[in-house]
C-alpha cells in the first residue's frame, strides 16, 4: 500500500525506516532552485510524526480524508507538510491548499521552508483587495507554484477565487468548521478537493454534532450532512460504554489522536491549580443588585449602561453583568472615582486583582514569566493599567492587534527575558501560538468552551485559574467539566482514568510569600518550577468529584434570587391590574401636589448658597490640582526629567481652496525612517511624526520597530514620560536630533499626488544621490490605551497644531509621517488628509505620507514564493 510513498520517502530522504526517536532526515537529492534564501539540509521528525505522515497517506489510498487530532505541541504542522511532499513526489502536477488562522500564518511559512526541503513553491494569499488581485493574477499566469497558503478570512472573502482542483486541502485549527451552517463550512465543502485533512486538537468541543460536521467534509459519502440528526441520536449517549466503544471504532478509521503522555513526550510535568477567592464588599453589593434587578443601585452610581438596559435586560445580559462584576467593578461606568488616576485602588477594589497582585509579586521575584488570559478585552485594559502602575514590562495581544504587530509582539516576548507578562485574550491568543518563553499561565476567568482554555495553556508548566467561589464563575467551571467529559468519552478509550486538579481556597489577607509558595509550588534557583515526581500530570480535563456542582447562577450567599424575582413579577402583575381597575372606575381628574412657591428672598438665598458651593468646590479642585502639580514637579526634579511636550498655540486653518499644492502632501512608498525629499524642499532639518497611545509602553511592529532600530532614545524618552505621568491625549512630545547626519533620497517633482496616485518605486529608484540632514521625532499622543483601534480627530488636530507651531517657529519645513490610521476601523482617511492639508501644508510645510512597501511574508499582501 505504501510502496510508492516509501520509495519517495527514502529517495527524498524524508523518512528513515528505522523508528529511532528523533529520526534524522537528510536531504540527499539535489535541490531545485527556489526563491528562498536558505534550505535546511537536515531536519528531524520524531517517531510519532513519521507514523502520522504514513497514516495520512493511508487515508489518501483509501479515498477519504482524516483528522489529525494530536495534542498541541506534537507537530501536526510538520506531519502535514511531510504528507504534502510525499504526495507531490507521487504526482508532480498536483496543487495543494493550506488554510490556517491568521495568528499562525507566519509559523506555517517558517515550517514550509524548513520541512519542504526545496520541493514546495509556496504562494501566500493574504492582504488588502488590491494586493489579493495581484496575487490572483500571479496564480493564473504562473505555473511555478504548487502550494497556496491562506487564512479563513481570505477563503470566506474570496471563496470564488479558489476554483482550482486541489490534490489536497489541509485545514489547521479545523474546529472552526464545527458548524455545518457556517459560511466557511459551506465554501470548503463546495471546493473541488480530491483529499482533505483536518488538523485540530479539539474535534469535539460542545456536542456530537460538531464531530459529524467535520466527518462530513473528509468523507461526504460515508457521513452525508442529511444524516447528522440520526448520527447524533445514535451516539449522543456516550456515557453508555458500548455506544462509546462503537463510536471509537468508527473514528479509528478517520481520526488519529495522540497525547504527550501516550508517546512519553519529553516535556516537564504540567500542573493546574484552581485558586478560589472571595470578592470585595462593593462587588457583593453589585452582585446582589444585578440578581435582584435593583437598577436604582446603579442609578445612584451614575451607571448609564445599565440604566439604558433597564427592565429589558435579558438572561444573557444578566450573565455577562455578573461576570463583569466578579472580574472588576470598574468594568461598569461610574464606579471608578474621578479623576481617573492609577493607584492601589486598581487592585484593592477587586478580589481577583488583589490576588493577582500578590501572585505577580511572587512570580516576578522568582524569575518566572507569565501569560495572563481573559475572555474580555475590557478586563485586559484594566490589567494593562495595573501592570503599568506596578512597573511590570509587558506585551499585549488581542483580536484588535494587526497581524504585523501580533508577530512582532510574540517575537519580542520570546526573545526578551525582561518582558515579564504577556496579556492575551483567550480566543486570539489561544489559537496556535507558540509562546514557550512563558512558564506560567494565569486565567483571570474561564471560557464556556473549555477547549479554548486548554489550547491557551498547552505550553507552560504551571497553570493558575482564579475563580470567585460560589459565584457565576463556579457555574461556568461546572459546565466546562461536563463538556470535557464528553470529549474524553468520545476520544479516549480509558476515559475513566482521569487526572485530578488541585483545588485551593485562600484567605487573601494572609497571603504572604510563604503561603503563596505552599499554595502554587516551589521554584529552583534558575527560576524553574520544581515538580514533585509523585505528582501526576494534571490538566483542566477533570475536577474533584466531591466538589458540589453549581447550576443556578441566581444562587448567591445561600439565597435563591430567582424565586424572589418570580414573586416580584406576580406582585407586580397583580398591582398593575388593581391600578388599572381603579383608574377606569374614577372619572375625576388627578390633582398633582404643587410645590411651595418660593419668595424672592428665598430664591436669592438659594442662588447665593449655590454660588458659594460652586466656588468652594472649584477652590478645593484647584488646590488638589496645584498639590498634584507640585508633587509632579518635585518628582521630575528628583529624576532629572524635562518634559518634551510642545506648547499649544492657535494655528489658523486655511480653506482647501487657499492651499498651495507645491508643499504636498506627497504620497510615497517606503519607510518613514528612510527619508524622501522633493526638489523644492530645501530644509536642512526634518520632523518624523508618529501616533502613539498614552500607556507609556512603546508599541511593536511596523513603524514602532523602524523607530526602535533608528534610535533607542525615542523609546527611552517616551517610556520615561509615561513613568513621570507626562502622557496625555493631545500631547506632542519632541525628541530632538535622533540623527544629525541622516541620509535622504531625492524625490521627483511628480510625486505630489493624490491618495490613489502613489509615486511608483521606479520613479524613486533612479534618484539615489543622497544628501544629509538633521532629524527629530515628534510622538503624537492621539490614542487612548483602552481604545487603540480609533483616533479622535479633535485630539489629532490638537497634536498637529502643536507640530505646526513648533515647525514654523523653528524654521523646520519638512514633516514626514506614515499613513495615520492605516488598517484601523472607524478611521476616515479623508478627514485626516484634510487636517494635514489645513494645518501643515497650508503653513508652507512640506508634508510626506509614507506607504509601506511591505516585506516578504508580511501581512501587507506581498506574493511569497519559496
Amino acid at each position: 500500500m505504501f510502496g510508492r510513498y516509501c520509495f519517495s520517502f527514502l529517495a527524498f530522504g524524508l523518512i528513515s525506516m528505522s523508528y529511532a526517536s528523533p529520526v534524522e532526515l537528510k536531504n540527499n537529492d539535489e535541490l531545485p532552485v527556489t526563491t528562498s534564501s536558505t534550505i535546511e539540509a537536515v531536519v528531524s521528525l520524531r517517531e510519532h510524526q513519521i507514523i502520522g505522515v504514513k497514516q495520512i497517506l493511508q487515508w489518501h489510498d483509501k479515498k477519504h480524508g482524516g483528522i489529525v487530532s494530536d495534542e498541541m505541541g506534537l507537530g501536526k504542522t510538520c506531519q502535514a507538510i511531510g504528507a504534502i511532499v510525499c504526495l507531490l513526489r507521487s504526482n508532480n502536477a498536483g496543487r495543494h491548499l493550506i488554510v490556517c488562522p491568521l495568528s499562525v500564518l507566519r509559523h506555517w511559512q517558517d515550517e514550509l521552508l524548513r520541512f519542504g526541503l526545496g520541493q514546495l513553491h509556496v504562494i501566500t494569499y493574504i492582504g488588502n483587495a488590491d494586493a489579493r488581485k495581484m496575487i490572483r493574477e500571479e496564480l493564473r499566469n504562473s505555473n511555478d507554484w504548487n502550494v497556496l497558503l491562506t487564512t479563513y478570512e481570505m477563503v470566506i472573502c474570496d471563496g470564488h477565487s479558489f476554483h482550482w482542483t486541489w490534490s489536497s486541502l489541509f485545514v489547521d485549527e479545523a474546529h472552526r468548521l464545527k458548524s455545518k451552517k457556517s459560511s466557511l463550512h459551506r465554501i470548503i465543502r463546495e471546493m473541488s478537493v480530491e483529499f482533505m485533512v483536518l488538523l485540530t486538537g479539539t474535534p469535539v468541543q460542545n456536542s456530537i454534532s460538531e464531530l459529524h460536521s467535520l466527518l462530513s467534509l473528509i468523507d461526504p459519502i460515508g457521513f452525508p450532512l442529511y444524516d447528522q440528526e440520526y448520527f447524533v441520536m445514535k451516539y449522543q449517549r456516550t456515557c453508555d460504554k458500548q455506544i462509546a466503544l462503537e463510536l471509537q471504532h468508527i473514528l479509528s478509521n478517520y481520526l488519529l489522536r495522540r497525547t504527550k503522555q501516550m508517546i512519553h513526550f519529553d516535556i516537564p510535568n504540567r500542573s493546574e491549580l484552581i485558586i478560589y477567592h472571595g470578592i470585595t464588599e462593593i462587588q457583593k453589593n453589585m452582585y446582589r443588585a444585578i440578581l435582584s434587578r435593583n437598577y436604582k443601585y446603579f442609578e445612584n452610581m451614575g451607571n448609564k449602561d445599565i440604566q439604558e438596559v433597564g427592565k429589558k435586560m435579558s438572561l444573557l445580559n444578566v450573565l455577562m453583568q455578573l461576570r463583569k462584576c466578579v472580574a472588576h467593578p470598574y468594568l461598569f461606568n461610574g464606579v471608578e472615582p474621578e479623576p481617573f488616576t492609577e493607584g492601589n485602588h486598581l487592585f484593592e477594589v477587586s478580589g481577583k486583582f488583589f490576588l493577582l497582585d500578590r501572585l505577580l509579586a511572587f512570580l516576578a521575584a522568582k524569575g518566572h514569566r507569565v501569560l495572563i488570559f481573559s475572555q474580555m478585552t475590557s478586563v485586559l485594559d484594566i490589567a494593562q493599567d495595573y501592570l503599568t502602575y506596578r512597573g511590570y514590562n509587558y506585551r499585549r495581544l488581542d483580536g484588535s492587534v494587526r497581524a504585523e504587530e501580533r508577530f512582532a509582539a510574540i517575537n519580542h516576548f520570546q526573545a526578551d527575558p525582561d518582558i515579564f507578562c504577556f496579556l492575551l485574550s483567550t480566543r486570539a491568543g489561544g489559537i496556535g501560538l507558540n509562546l514557550t518563553a512563558g512558564d506560567t499561565v494565569i486565567f483571570l476567568d474561564s471560557d464556556f468552551n473549555p477547549q479554548n482554555d486548554i489550547q491557551a495553556a498547552a505550553r507552560p508548566v504551571k497553570i493558575l485559574r482564579l475563580v470567585a467561589r460560589f459565584t457565576v464563575e463556579d457555574m461556568i467551571l461546572c459546565r466546562a467539566k461536563r463538556k470535557l467529559k464528553l470529549t474524553r468519552e468520545i476520544l479516549e478509550e480509558n476515559s475513566d482514568a482521569s487526572s485530578r486538579l488541585s483545588n485551593e481556597e485562600t484567605d487573601l489577607e494572609e497571603l504572604n510569600t510563604e503561603k503563596i509558595e505552599q499554595l502554587i509550588g516551589r521554584t529552583d534557583e534558575n527560576g524553574h518550577w520544581i515538580c514533585d515526581k509523585k505528582e501526576q500530570v494534571e490538566s483542566f480535563e477533570a475536577k474533584k468529584e466531591e466538589n458540589e456542582e453549581m447550576e443556578n447562577m441566581y444562587i448567591f450567599e445561600g439565597h435563591d434570587y430567582k424565586q424572589d424575582l418570580e414573586v416580584l413579577r406576580s406582585i407586580s402583575a397583580e398591582s398593575k391590574s388593581v391600578e388599572l381597575a381603579e383608574v377606569s372606575s374614577v372619572r375625576g381628574t388627578i390633582v398633582k401636589q404643587m410645590r411651595k412657591r418660593l419668595s424672592k428672598s428665598e430664591i436669592e438665598e438659594r442662588q447665593k448658597k449655590r454660588k458659594e458651593t460652586l466656588e468652594r468646590k472649584k477652590k478645593l479642585k484647584d488646590e488638589i490640582e496645584q498639590k498634584k502639580n507640585e508633587q509632579k514637579m518635585k518628582k521630575w526634579l528628583q529624576s532629572g526629567y524635562k518634559s518634551g511636550s510642545l506648547p499649544l498655540r492657535e494655528v489658523d486653518e486655511i480653506q482647501d481652496t487657499d492651499i498651495n499644492p507645491s508643499y504636498g502632501p506627497y504620497f510615497v512608498y517606503g519607510s518613514v525612517t528612510d527619508a524622501q525629499k522633493a526638489p523644492t524642499d530645501n530644509s536642512d532639518c526634518a520632523l518624523i511624526i508618529h501616533v502613539v497611545d498614552d500607556s507609556g509602553v512603546f508599541g511593536c511592529g511596523g513603524v514602532f520597530d523602524a523607530l526602535r532600530e533608528k534610535s533607542q532614545q525615542i523609546i527611552k524618552t517616551y517610556e520615561l514620560a509615561g513613568k513621570m505621568g507626562d502622557l496625555h491625549l493631545g500631547d506632542a512630545h519632541l525628541i530632538e536630533d535622533i540623527a544629525s547626519e541622516f541620509p535622504i533620497t531625492p524625490l521627483r517633482q511628480s510625486s505630489q499626488c493624490g491618495d490613489n496616485d502613489v509615486v511608483s518605486e521606479a520613479d524613486q529608484s533612479d534618484l539615489r544621490t543622497c544628501s544629509k540632514w538633521k532629524i527629530s521625532v515628534v510622538l503624537l499622543v492621539a490614542q487612548h490605551h483602552r481604545k487603540r483601534d480609533s483616533i479622535d480627530h479633535n485630539v489629532l488636530s490638537e497634536c498637529l497644531k502643536k507640530v505646526a507651531f513648533y515647525a514654523t517657529n523653528s524654521n523646520i519645513r519638512s514633516v514626514h509621517m506614515p499613513r495615520i490610521g492605516y488598517n484601523m476601523k472607524n478611521i476616515s482617511w479623508y478627514m485626516i488628509e484634510r487636517l494635514i492639508r489645513r494645518i501643515l501644508v497650508s503653513r508652507g510645510i512640506h508634508t510626506y505620507v509614507y506607504y509601506s512597501k511591505g516585506k516578504t511574508n508580511s501581512a501587507n499582501g506581498s506574493i511569497t514564493i519559496y
